[in-house]
């Protein structure tokens, strides 16, 4: 894969559990949170090893572009 997103509410052991195989494997990963970051701190998107994090919704030019990046 070029790239893994993962949609979060909440961190939690799921959550941490991609984030580890997105690691191994070497993979980029993309946090998607919900809507203005409401309850998800941006911190701990990148403690779990983030590259990037986006907020729903996701416009797909954004997306695309960071994918590209």
């Amino acid at each position: 894969f070029a790239v893994a997103l993962l949609a979060v509410r909440t961190p939690g052991p799921g959550v941490s559990e991609a984030a580890e195989v997105a690691r191994t494997r070497r993979v980029p990963l993309i946090v998607i949170a919900p809507d203005g970051w409401d309850g998800f701190p941006i911190e701990d998107a990148y403690a779990l090893g983030a590259v990037d994090c986006l907020a729903k919704p996701v416009k797909p030019a954004v997306l695309r572009a960071k994918v590209g990046a």
